[in-house]
């Protein structure tokens, strides 16, 4: 009885190892990992060497023996290219006729005939950027058309400078202002007045007066009386 008994557990045992062996074949072949405490395979990248050669001879043109270094383009600075040479701005000065006294008709050449009728001190007011109240210049000016055709007044320029050449600032926004606009027939006067801070030295002054960038700027100087 015991023999019987030993071989019915020696056949069992053997039924389990055939089962187990078995289930081994079929995990494996599906990929299924028998290991109990293994993680799920993580994909990863793979680059082969000829790629990695590959690129760095596209991002280096230099590494390909077959080109010439002298033809390879660079990145440093090009001639004529300095940033230096862009921003340098030369400012030429305008033409001026000879000056005149401020009591003188001025004409610079092109029949257009500009005369200062007064210059009054006065306290300006200065309302815009860059302007400061304070005591300053009112120039009252015409100018009379004597040429045969329409003279352009809307471009007119006024300037005023020291003694030494120091250009005075314009108050533009003073109440006082009329400035030149428009259209002036042949023959006819057009007046109008223009305001600048007043120079803080002393002795004559000078005034200009352009109409035309291709015409001599007409010029005022003397003594303002006080």
């Amino acid at each position: 009885m015991q023999r019987r008994t030993l071989q019915w557990v020696a056949g069992s045992a053997a039924a389990v190892v055939l089962l187990g062996g078995a289930a081994f074949g079929i995990a494996q072949n599906w990929g299924v990992s028998t290991d109990p405490g293994a993680s799920e395979p993580t994909p990863t990248a793979t680059r082969s060497a000829g790629a990695d050669e590959s690129s760095s001879d596209e991002a280096d043109p230099s590494a390909d023996p077959s080109v010439d270094p002298a033809q390879v383009p660079t990145t440093g600075p090009v001639e004529g290219t300095d940033p230096a040479d862009s921003t340098v701005v030369h400012v030429e000065d305008f033409a001026e006729a000879p000056p005149v006294a401020l009591d003188q008709p001025a004409d610079p050449g092109d029949k257009a005939v500009v005369s200062l009728t007064s210059i009054t001190r006065i306290e300006g007011v200065g309302r815009a950027i860059g302007e400061r109240s304070g005591p300053a210049l009112a120039i009252a000016m015409t100018v009379r058309n004597d040429s045969g055709a329409p003279l352009d007044l809307n471009f007119v320029v006024v300037n005023v400078y020291s003694q030494s050449g120091v250009p005075s600032v314009e108050l533009a926004s003073d109440p006082n202002v009329k400035g030149y606009s428009g259209v002036l027939a042949p023959g006819e006067s057009a007046d109008a007045t223009y305001v600048f801070r007043a120079p803080t030295e002393g002795g004559p002054v000078k005034v200009t007066v352009s109409h035309d960038a291709a015409v001599p700027a007409a010029a005022f100087q003397g003594e303002v009386t006080p």
